[in-house]
């Protein structure tokens, strides 16, 4: 039976660590980097320059939207304001032009109304005016028949006069008899009747009447109470 050899091992060396070079500008590489340094810090500030100009010019726009945004807010309130405005002057000229039409209208019906009454009481008025002449007619018409009649009776008796008969009792002085009727102007308005009576006193009396009384000539007649009657 073999027995395995051991084998001895020798430990490897180890690695030696390699430190870095360390760089050592030279001063040529000294003065380049300065310069690189150099110009690189004008333009960093311009680039930081033109950075806030851009944000100004940002903010002055943003201000300005939010100026025209509030202009334009305000002009449309206006706007709206001075429509509302217009629309109630409109209403208000349509309200006073409706109420000055109606007045006007109330104006011609009351006119109309009084222009009708004024007509009726007119045509009344000259109903009434007929009315009164076709009276005043009427009572001519029966005045110049009664006179008419007087004078045709007058005529009539004229042919054969009567003597007055005188009463045979002396003491009734308010008799007497009738001697004569004629017609003669009483006024303006017309004519009347005139009797004539011949008292048994020997006094003569002339009573007028408007209208034909009936008396004729020869009637005897009496006094009294004023008035004329027959006996």
């Amino acid at each position: 039976m073999k027995v395995a050899e051991a084998k001895r091992v020798e430990p490897k060396p180890a690695a030696s660590k390699v430190e870095p070079k360390r760089y050592t500008p030279t001063p040529v590489a000294l003065r380049l980097r300065l310069v690189e340094v150099k110009h690189a810090e004008p333009r960093a500030a311009s680039r930081t320059g033109e950075a806030k100009q851009a944000e100004a010019r940002r903010a002055e726009a943003k201000r300005v939207a939010e100026q025209k945004a509030v202009d334009a807010k305000l002009a449309e309130a206006k706007r709206v304001a001075e429509t509302m405005a217009a629309e109630e002057k409109l209403a208000e000229a349509k309200r006073a032009a409706e109420k000055q039409a109606a007045e006007t209208k109330l104006a011609e019906a009351k006119h109309a109304a009084e222009m009708r009454a004024a007509e009726a009481k007119l045509v009344e008025t000259q109903r009434a005016i007929e009315s009164t002449l076709a009276e005043a007619k009427l009572a001519q018409a029966k005045l110049d028949e009664s006179r008419r009649a007087a004078e045709t009776r007058l005529r009539d008796r004229s042919a054969d006069p009567v003597k007055p008969a005188y009463p045979k009792n002396a003491s009734c002085d308010t008799c007497g008899t009738v001697t004569s009727i004629s017609t003669r102007e009483v006024d303006r308005r017309g004519n009347g009747v005139e009797v004539r009576v011949h008292f048994g006193t020997g006094t003569n009396w002339v009573f007028v009447y408007p209208t034909d009384p009936g008396f004729s000539s020869g009637d005897r007649v009496r006094v009294q109470s004023g008035r004329l009657m027959r006996m």
